[in-house]
């Protein structure tokens, strides 16, 4: 099943896309489509993954406009942004 990122800022210059999609097994979870992108796109794993395989603090994901949990399950053509912290005043 495939599932697009969309990348933004840092990411993307690290991923060399704004958009890559992947190939998950049916029942994957947000956390195994990202392992999957830090696995195609080898320079995002040290900003997204944990030595354990965890996601990091630092920085957000949004599947269908809200915050997704890491256990929850993925959809064949399902959209997940990632993108930075956003600051400001």
């Amino acid at each position: 099943m495939k599932v697009r990122f969309k990348l933004f800022s840092i990411f993307r210059e690290e991923a060399g896309a704004s958009e890559v999609e992947v190939e998950v097994h049916d029942g994957a979870t947000i956390l195994d489509a990202v392992r999957e992108l830090a696995r195609v796109k080898p320079r995002l794993k040290e900003r997204l993954l944990n030595g354990d395989g965890s996601l990091k603090r630092g920085f957000h994901l949004m599947k269908d406009q809200r915050w997704p949990k890491p256990d929850e399950k993925v959809r064949e053509g399902d959209l997940i942004v990632i993108f930075p912290p956003v600051g400001g005043g």
